[in-house]
């Protein structure tokens, strides 16, 4: 049987619908979370940004109090990197950062020269430590589950694993012991408070998890590709083929910048919005490693053809490169109708902001874009108090950016 193939602007229906993009600020966080996106946490600003460009007010209270009532949990997930995720699938998230880190996590261990019983004794005495309320990390380190920490040296800090107090903390978290939350409910810290749980964990078994994530991934992302689900899962390619099996999923190929046909897949959703006649409308501002503009193998699949080629730096060791070769993109993106349209970011000050487009934009969308921009700049400025895109920027990469945005576009 023949797969339907769809134009560029119906997949980008599909994608900007699933997302939200352009809704006014009446959708909570806790809604964008669970049904539009999870949001990448690197201890900057820019989590915030996921969520008010897809609806949520650009306030900070009722985001930190969601997160300290637990609505909202910050949590290793895929890949185990950190994620702003629902409730709902804390646990899902959990499991799939225990699954795919547990055997490493025991690897570790035996490099850095330590053993189970001293991470086990680690343990014990964290837990005796917490029934008392919770700890801060650097409030464990220095408190009465001191002395049952070991360090290990140098030969730990070659693998990462400095001593044995964070992987106690991790093997309690996956065991549904303790959990964390980010001080003051903040996005913008990579610092947890520990307390005893008081839910029980669901740990979901490996071939569920994986599932679960699947029919998430696509719930959110689709049309994306088999490519795309391993490459932001990290599941081997014979485990992703069999989460995604029993999935409702139409094959479609999607029309390249070349004109050519990328195989894809969508939910029923996805192709309902495919072929609506709605289209994306407005601006939107998102902040580092949006997943709108990752999970697809990068920016290029919602970029501008006659701009594929414009070198952007990039995240990672490589310093920078071409949009259409990017994956994840070192700058902080405007969308207007759901298609990459330019840069945007604030000096260290707060006090400037800068934007670079691609195309010169209508009067109309530019100041709203400046708006926009105008309005984060606020919200970091009074709210926030910084300007970061991750827990150790710095002002002057803060301001070498803004400069190098200030170059990029017209």
């Amino acid at each position: 049987m023949s797969s339907e193939i769809l134009s560029r602007a119906a997949a980008l229906r599909a994608w900007a619908g699933h997302q939200g993009f352009g809704a006014t600020t009446d959708r909570s966080a806790q809604t964008i979370a669970s049904k539009h996106t999870w949001v990448r946490t690197l201890g900057g600003a820019d989590p915030y940004f996921a969520l008010f460009a897809r609806g949520a007010a650009p306030q900070l209270e009722p985001i930190s109090a969601a997160v300290r009532a637990g609505e909202l949990r910050v949590t290793p997930a895929v890949r185990g990197c950190m994620y702003l995720v629902a409730a709902e699938h804390a646990d899902l998230a959990l499991s799939l950062a225990y699954h795919g880190s547990n055997k490493r996590n025991q690897r570790d261990i035996e490099k850095a020269g330590g053993t189970a019983k001293q991470i086990d004794k680690t343990a014990k005495a964290i837990l005796r430590a917490l029934e008392d309320g919770p700890q801060t990390t650097a409030e464990l380190r220095k408190g009465a589950a001191a002395k049952a920490i070991v360090s290990f040296g140098d030969k730990g800090k070659k693998v990462g694993l400095s001593s044995s107090l964070p992987i106690a903390l991790r093997q309690l978290e996956f065991d549904g012991a303790i959990e964390r939350t980010p001080i003051e409910g903040r996005l913008d810290t990579e610092s947890y408070r520990w307390s005893v749980r008081q839910t029980k964990l669901t740990r979901h078994a490996p071939a569920d998890a994986e599932r679960a994530i699947a029919a998430l991934f696509f719930a959110h992302h689709s049309p994306a590709s088999f490519e795309h689900f391993v490459a932001w899962s990290g599941l081997g390619k014979k485990v992703a083929k069999a989460a995604m099996a029993e999935l409702d999923l139409v094959q479609v190929e999607v029309q390249t910048h070349a004109n050519e046909r990328e195989p894809m897949w969508a939910t029923p959703a996805a192709m309902k919005l495919a072929n609506s006649k709605a289209k994306p409308k407005g601006v939107a501002l998102l902040g580092l490693q949006d997943l709108y503009l990752v999970v697809r193998g990068g920016p290029a699949d919602v970029c501008p053809a006659a701009h594929l080629d414009l070198e952007i730096p990039r995240w990672g060791p490589m310093s920078g490169g071409s949009i259409r070769a990017t994956q994840h993109p070192h700058l902080r993106a405007l969308l207007v109708n759901g298609m990459l349209a330019g840069f945007w970011d604030v000096n260290a000050s707060m006090d400037e902001q800068v934007l670079a487009w691609l195309d010169a934009p209508s009067k109309t969308v530019a100041r709203a874009a400046e708006k926009q921009v105008a309005g984060l700049r606020g919200f970091m400025a009074t709210q926030l108090g910084h300007a970061k895109t991750f827990s150790i920027d710095s002002d002057a990469k803060i301001n070498a950016r803004l400069e190098l945005v200030r170059g990029l576009g017209r």
